[in-house]
């Protein structure tokens, strides 16, 4: 067997709690600083909000901060969280967002890296995958956010058995025997695939879905 491709997903949240850390930093080694602060988080998944209640005690007997968490379905969850920030206003300090997102949301967050400096707070920046940290968590070259976590799909193809089709089995019944090892190692092959196969069966399914309506 060999890997054909390697997407990477990752899903970032954002880390916009400098809002209630304030404007001073506390003294070394004070007992619950920002007690009295409530950090309001929203995601979009039941599982999350529990892993958030992982950190809770933690976060209160350190810091002295309480955090309230709402969760929207994920099938809202995007145009209920923007409708909050495009108004101008938002009832959260922290959001679960795709990377994917990153043109919506980041103009509405804080850069983080200020605020690093400020309270020598540390992410370990240096743990996260270099891609990741370089694309995914900056607008417009300004940190605003962290990974929360990250998916690898990976894509495997069975070599042997591709070369034996290309040679009067398969690929030739789907019109693509021309295609050469260059393009069973590349992208051409699903492409070429998807045109003489996938298209078709959408052309099809269309069809049944208007003889259904009609």
């Amino acid at each position: 067997m060999r890997r054909a491709s390697l997407l990477i997903v990752v899903i970032v949240m954002l880390v916009g709690l400098v809002a209630f850390l304030g404007s001073q930093v506390p003294p070394v080694g004070a007992a619950r600083p920002y007690e009295g602060q409530t950090i309001r988080a929203v995601v979009n998944a039941e599982y999350v909000k529990y892993s958030l209640s992982l950190v809770e005690k933690d976060l209160y007997d350190k810091l002295g901060v309480k955090i309230e968490t709402e969760v929207i379905p994920l099938d809202a969850f995007v145009s209920k969280t923007l409708l909050e920030f495009n108004s101008g206003s938002s009832p959260w300090d922290l959001v679960m967002f795709g990377p994917s997102n990153m043109p919506d949301y980041g103009r509405h967050f804080e850069p983080l890296e200020p605020w690093m400096q400020k309270l020598k707070l540390d992410f370990a920046v240096e743990d996260i995958v270099p891609v990741f940290a370089k694309v995914m968590l900056r607008y417009q070259g300004k940190l605003v956010s962290m990974p929360y976590d990250g998916d690898i799909h990976m894509m495997y193809w069975n070599k042997v058995a591709f070369e034996r089709g290309r040679g009067g089995g398969v690929l030739q019944r789907l019109g693509l025997g021309r295609l050469g090892p260059q393009a069973l190692r590349g992208g051409r092959l699903l492409q070429a695939i998807g045109q003489r196969v996938l298209v078709p069966l959408v052309a099809i399914a269309l069809l049944l879905v208007r003889r259904a309506v009609f």
